[in-house]
C-alpha cells in the first residue's frame, strides 16, 4: 500500500458530476444554438470560432472523465489486493490458531502417554513460534510500507541465504539430517 490510498475520492466524484452537467449543458446548448443558426444563417466565422470553442471544451470534459474513470479503476484494484491480502493473512492466522486448538483437545484426553504430551507440546510450541513470526513479518512489511523503517535493497550471498532457509526447514520439520 502506498501513503496516498487512504486518500478521499469525494474530489474526482464532484469534478465528475461536474464534468457531467456541463457535458449535458453544452450538448442542449449546441442543439439549441445550432438551431438557431441554421434558421438566422449567419457568418461563417463566427460559426466557426463557436465550434472550435465547443470542440476544446468536449475535449476538457472527455479528459476529466477519463482521468476519473482511471482513478476508479486504481482505486478498485488496490481494494481487490487489500482483500486479498486481507483473506491470505487470515488464512495464515487461522491455520496455526486450528492446529493449536486441535493440540489442546488432543492434550485434554486423559488416556495420553507422556511422551505423546511432550510430542504435541512441541507441536503447540512450533505453532506460537510460526505465528508469531508472520505476524512479525507482517509488521515489519507494514512498517516499511509506511516509512517508518528504510526500505533497503541490497545484495545477499546466495551460499549464506541457501544456509540460512535450509536451517530453518530443517528446524521447522525437525530433520535430523542438516540439509547442505
Amino acid at each position: 500500500m502506498r501513503q496516498g490510498s487512504n486518500r478521499s475520492i469525494s474530489t474526482p466524484i464532484v469534478w465528475a458530476s461536474i464534468a457531467v452537467a456541463l457535458t449535458i449543458a453544452m450538448l442542449v446548448g449546441w442543439i439549441i444554438l445550432m438551431a438557431q443558426k441554421i434558421s438566422m444563417a449567419q457568418g461563417l466565422v463566427q460559426s466557426t470560432s463557436l465550434l472550435i470553442a465547443g470542440i476544446v471544451s468536449f475535449v476538457l470534459i472527455v479528459v476529466v472523465l477519463v482521468m476519473f474513470s482511471i482513478f476508479l479503476v486504481r482505486q478498485i484494484l488496490e481494494v481487490r489486493r487489500q482483500t486479498s491480502f486481507v483473506d491470505s493473512v487470515t488464512h495464515e492466522l487461522k491455520s496455526p490458531l486450528a492446529s493449536l486448538r486441535l493440540l489442546l483437545g488432543t492434550l485434554a484426553r486423559p488416556d495420553l502417554a507422556d511422551d505423546q504430551r511432550g510430542s504435541l507440546h512441541q507441536m503447540m510450541l512450533d505453532d506460537v513460534e510460526r505465528l508469531s513470526t508472520f505476524i512479525d513479518d507482517v509488521l515489519e512489511a507494514s512498517r516499511i510500507t509506511h516509512g517508518v523503517r528504510p526500505h533497503v535493497l541490497d545484495s545477499v550471498p546466495f551460499a549464506e541465504l541457501a544456509r540460512e532457509i535450509a536451517d530453518s526447514v530443517t528446524k521447522r520439520y525437525r530433520l535430523t539430517d542438516a540439509i547442505t
